[in-house]
């Protein structure tokens, strides 16, 4: 808005024009509310006029494309490219020589994309300057860096950054701006380090004099405009008592004045009673109080002066974990999980069409609501902050767990082959808690693969059957083809299956799932006439070539002739093999001692064609013979 915050944008300009020759950071700090963003966006949009905008790049924690830091070097790269073209061909050349660029780290995206391309076109750049034929871009504004999804990658943005100053020939000046976070703080006080003593500098956001006064120039202007919707307001409101009232009130944070004036402007109220009602909340008189706690009151009056507050709370619950639930959480066509609208809300609660808008009413001063199929977005992070925080809330507390639980059971619910899914989900579970196992099983699959061939296999699926199933789950799940690992993209939905929320029933049943990948190994087994592993092992070769000679005088004398120690040493070792992968050896001999974790051995022996009782009753007997023998003979053991 026009006449506020022009100090800091005085301020901001100057840093922008000063003479200093090289490259500098500024950063604008100041805690939630206090109007970073907005003065980002006036100084990006001043610098586009005059064609002083290199690139810009505005975090949000709202949006998940908006909030991934891996993703900042190559959007402010091609932002570089239109802004200064010739730095294309040098950018098209690093690309070609390193097809792999965009996955590398962020300083070597830095350098390649951005610090040498530059280098390479300075020198011209200049020239231009120096006889004053053109100007260029310098600005590089990032804003809301503490919205980064990842506090480490946050870190490693201002390193970069830092790092990459000291090699350019450019004086390009980076606005970076972020609440003050103790990570970010000590982040900055390294980069001062690197930098010469004119290479950082700051300013803080807070609650002085001009801010004040910019709030109260906001304040005015706004009830001026409200005053001529509303013919039963008198022209003396609202007074200079009322306004320096609200000023206090606000603490410096822009986001109380823009709330309470949504507030106030609602068509369906008296503006004079809603203004009222503000104005009885009392200002802190202890600065150790709660420094949220006018905004806490306020919204605490918010919510609890609307209709049917506790099914608002729900929708809230919902709309906040759209946004957690994976990071590629707009995919298109799967609006049951993903999207964040009145239609897909109403149905995950039990609503009527129309319900959801209908609620949300008189919460448009913190909501914004379109149409039933358009995403609610809640306007101010610090709401949000406000309603996850039981201790700041109290009874408008948003209980995160309850709204995964709704979210995921209705998804789950919904799914046609439910109970199919949930069978497999299980098998992937167990897959990702075999960590690192480079062993191949009776499938001939690594032991901890969860491809969708090996889990169709398992459960005794069609060939194809597990990635049409959970065609439904792809916002939930990483799914490539048939033979690549299924992953599980949010450990909430882990947490879910897994009953971890409170009075929640478990819906995957680890041992139940282990149990059935173990009678799947014996059903291999059995199928193909004992043999295991279509690769030997050096565990298998052991086995293989020195537990014979332990049974042969054992067997061969007991059974019809054609029954040798070598059809026996496989069924041995899958019952070892099997103890091994489900952790409950970390030894041969070990495993051999806990075969029947997986099933007694007349279960094993069961599924053997030409086994009889008395092979089952001395498999039992031999089974601590060789144990004992195993652990007398150190060349046999082998490390799980």
């Amino acid at each position: 808005m026009e006449d506020t915050r022009v100090d800091i944008i005085q301020r901001i300009t100057g840093w922008l024009c000063s003479g200093i020759d090289t490259s500098t950071i500024l950063w604008l700090w100041g805690p939630a509310g206090t109007g970073k963003t907005a003065l980002a966006h006036t100084i990006a949009a001043l610098c586009r006029t005059e064609q002083r905008l290199l690139a810009a790049f505005f975090f949000s924690n709202r949006e998940a494309t908006c909030s991934d830091g891996k993703a900042l070097i190559t959007a402010l790269a091609s932002q570089l490219a239109v802004a200064i073209p010739r730095t294309r061909y040098y950018m098209n050349e690093a690309m070609t020589n390193d097809p792999h660029l965009l996955s590398r780290s962020l300083e070597l995206q830095m350098d390649q994309l951005i610090v040498q391309p530059i280098k390479q076109v300075s020198t011209i750049i200049r020239l231009f300057k120096w006889f004053g034929l053109a100007s260029f871009p310098i600005l590089v504004v990032i804003d809301g860096l503490d919205e980064c999804s990842d506090k480490t990658v946050q870190q490693e943005i201002l390193k970069t950054i830092a790092n990459a100053i000291q090699d350019l020939r450019l004086p390009l000046r980076f606005l970076i701006a972020s609440r003050p976070e103790p990570h970010l703080r000590r982040a900055m006080h390294s980069v001062r380090s690197l930098l010469p003593h004119d290479g950082l500098s700051a300013i803080e956001l807070t609650d002085d004099d001009a801010t004040r006064h910019d709030i109260r120039v906001y304040l005015m202007a706004k009830c001026d405009e409200i005053r001529a919707l509303h013919d039963d307001v008198p022209d003396y409101w609202p007074n200079t008592a009322d306004i320096e009232r609200l000023v206090d009130n606000a603490s410096g944070q822009f986001i109380y004045a823009t709330t309470i004036i949504a507030y106030i402007s609602s068509p369906y109220y008296s503006p004079v009673k809603r203004l009222r009602a503000i104005l009885g909340l009392e200002a802190p008189t202890d600065p150790e109080d709660n420094p949220y706690a006018q905004l806490d009151r306020f919204y605490a009056l918010v919510v609890g002066d609307v209709k049917r507050h506790d099914t608002i709370l729900q929708i809230m619950g919902q709309v906040i974990i759209t946004k957690t639930m994976s990071p590629d959480a707009n995919i298109s066509g799967f609006s049951t999980i993903s999207s964040p609208s009145p239609t897909t809300i109403g149905t995950i609660l039990g609503l009527e069409p129309g319900d959801v808008q209908r609620c949300l009413t008189d919460m448009h001063s913190l909501v914004e609501v379109g149409k039933e199929n358009e995403d609610i977005r809640i306007r101010h992070k610090s709401f949000i902050d406000f309603l996850l925080d039981e201790s700041r809330s109290r009874g408008f507390h948003v209980n995160v767990e309850d709204a995964y639980i709704r979210r995921y059971s209705y998804t789950i619910n919904s799914l046609q082959h439910r109970d199919t899914v949930i069978d497999i989900l299980g098998q992937v579970i167990i897959a990702e808690s075999i960590s690192g196992s480079s062993e191949v099983d009776v499938f001939g699959y690594p032991s901890n693969s969860s491809s969708p061939s090996r889990i169709d296999r398992i459960l005794c699926l069609q060939s194809g059957d597990t990635g049409t199933f959970l065609n439904d789950l792809c916002p939930l799940l990483l799914i490539g083809d048939e033979h690549q690992n299924i992953k599980i993209r949010s450990g909430s939905f882990v947490d879910f299956l897994l009953g971890r929320y409170r009075s929640q029933v478990p819906l995957v049943n680890v041992e139940e799932a282990r149990a059935v990948l173990g009678r799947a190994y014996l059903r291999e087994i059995s199928c193909y006439n004992c043999t295991f592993f279509p690769s030997p092992s050096k565990f298998e070769v052991l086995f293989l070539t020195s537990i014979p000679n332990a049974v042969q005088s054992y067997f061969l004398s007991k059974y019809r002739p054609g029954i040798n120690a070598e059809l026996v040493a496989p069924i041995l070792l899958s019952a070892a093999k099997l103890s091994v992968a489900y952790g409950a050896a970390h030894d041969l001999g070990e495993a051999l001692s806990k075969v029947n974790l997986l099933g007694s051995w007349e279960t094993i022996v069961r599924l053997i064609p030409w086994a009889t009782p008395q092979l089952s009753a001395d498999l039992g007997r031999i089974c601590p013979l060789l144990t004992v023998n195993i652990h007398l003979n150190p060349s046999l053991q082998e490390s799980h």
